[in-house]
């Protein structure tokens, strides 16, 4: 997005909610606009998780991850899954875009976020400054309480080493949006170190990423979700009935989609 886009954008959506909300609200969200609109330092993550398990005591690669932030602030997470020849795309771009794209069979479902929603994401996003438990607006992201345990080094990055609501240690840098380079979840605390997931980081390059993770081939076709996550079950071989039986789950994803088509789609 350009920055006459930008700024175009951030005044519609202002002059909005300087009729729609109280004084303190509205100076949240247009600081939560404004540092989700403004230019940010370019990055690329590669991560794996590793687990263990009775049938795996040294551990499997179970997936492999890319994670791209351009200086526009548009997003991609990409998910491969080796043993499947699985590969997810979700990408999401400052105007409120949202796309899933389906690579291993050429599939990709495009919703558009309307401004409150838009309004509403931006209001989750973590703040840097609270060591990222807190969000823009100061309230706490996890519903039960998380504890820093300290400051760490990771790929070279500083990062917040933070015990969550759930139990679960995760390693966040504050320079990199906030996000997770790793985790470490026991599934067994009995029997610790039997049955583990852990994220790690590969490597942290920060320049603007591969344009082409950002791309959806010309020859992809557009589907409903369900119908593309289908496909895309299928090709990683599961069984029939348990696509049947997901694929019913995701009622809702479709009418979201159905009401969500962006203009001239």
């Amino acid at each position: 997005m350009s920055r006459l886009q930008k700024h175009l954008l951030l005044t519609t959506v202002v002059v909005s909610l300087l009729l729609a909300w109280p004084a303190w609200r509205r100076l949240q969200i247009v600081r939560a606009i404004h540092a989700a609109s403004a230019d940010r330092e370019p990055f690329t993550v590669q991560q794996h998780t590793l687990v263990t398990g009775p049938h795996a005591p040294s551990g499997v690669i179970l997936e492999v991850r890319t994670t791209a932030v351009r200086g526009d602030g548009a997003r991609v997470d990409v998910n491969r899954e080796p043993r499947k020849r699985w590969i997810q795309r979700d990408l999401a771009f400052s105007a409120g875009l949202r796309q899933t794209v389906y690579d291993d069979v050429k599939a990709v479902s495009t919703t558009q976020l309307s401004t409150d929603e838009y309004q509403r994401q931006l209001l989750m996003t973590a703040d840097p400054n609270s060591d990222c438990v807190n969000s823009v607006t100061g309230k706490q992201l996890d519903l039960r309480p998380s504890r820093v345990e300290g400051h760490e080094i990771r790929a070279g990055i500083p990062v917040v080493k933070v015990l969550n609501g759930s139990g679960i240690l995760v390693w966040q840098a504050p320079s990199l949006a906030c996000l997770a380079l790793e985790h470490f979840i026991d599934w067994d605390p009995a029997h610790p170190g039997t049955n583990t997931s852990a994220l790690k980081v590969d490597s942290v390059t920060q320049a603007e990423p591969d344009p082409s993770l950002f791309a959806v081939p010309a020859d992809y076709q557009e589907m409903l979700p369900a119908q593309a996550r289908a496909l895309h079950l299928r090709f990683g071989g599961v069984p029939e009935d348990h696509v049947q039986t997901l694929v019913a789950q995701m009622s809702k994803t479709d009418t979201f989609y159905s009401t969500h088509r962006p203009a001239g789609k």
